[in-house]
């Protein structure tokens, strides 16, 4: 008959036969990660150990490394958690786009960010628009919203925004956004840093 041991691994008695459905609860018992390279896999990974007789629960959770997310996923039988504390509360006001691809609800998010020096020669529609930017690994669902700094200095600082108007988003998705400037028409050199949150 088998039993947790010190470690909470289910083990055989001593004195049973060796049975494999001994070996298959020890197999079971002890916490792993398994490297899943998004939701729909981590999801079928936990059917699969659900079918085999291990249903997950918050005092024997399932353990997943993300790799489209560079991240530690946990499964307590309800849910998805993480090893970030990042929570966010989503919600879409409004008409089509706004809401487009935004699952409104609590979601662990993500942030990315950068600096950005350019020479803006795109004028179009009486606006400057600046290069995409790309992002190293794209949001797992959706981008949320960018917010860009202009950075101001001559000289060491090599930034050299002078134009007082504000920066916009001309788009923005999982992948990446790209800024503009309104009622710019020159082209010229332009600096911003970026915070991006999505999920």
């Amino acid at each position: 008959m088998s039993y947790l041991d010190q470690r909470g691994h289910r083990v055989p008695s001593p004195t049973d036969p060796a049975q494999r459905q001994d070996l298959l609860a020890l197999s079971l018992s002890i916490p792993s990660y398994k490297s899943c390279a998004s939701e729909t896999a981590a999801a079928q990974y936990v059917s699969a150990l659900a079918a085999a007789g291990l249903v997950a629960s918050a005092a024997q959770p399932v353990y997943v490394w993300r790799t489209d997310l560079n991240a530690v996923r946990v499964w307590d039988g309800r849910r998805w958690s993480g090893e970030s504390n990042l929570q966010m509360e989503l919600s879409a006001v409004g008409d089509v786009p706004v809401g487009s691809g935004l699952s409104v609800g609590v979601r662990n998010g993500l942030i990315k960010a950068g600096k950005v020096a350019t020479s803006g020669t795109e004028v179009q529609f009486g606006n400057l628009y600046l290069d995409t930017i790309t992002f190293q690994t794209p949001f797992p669902n959706d981008c949320v919203s960018v917010t860009l700094t202009p950075l101001y200095g001559t000289g060491s600082a090599q930034w050299n925004f002078k134009n007082a108007q504000q920066f916009c988003l001309d788009s923005m998705s999982k992948n990446g956004f790209r800024a503009m400037l309104p009622g710019v028409t020159t082209p010229g050199r332009h600096a911003y840093s970026w915070t991006a949150i999505g999920y």
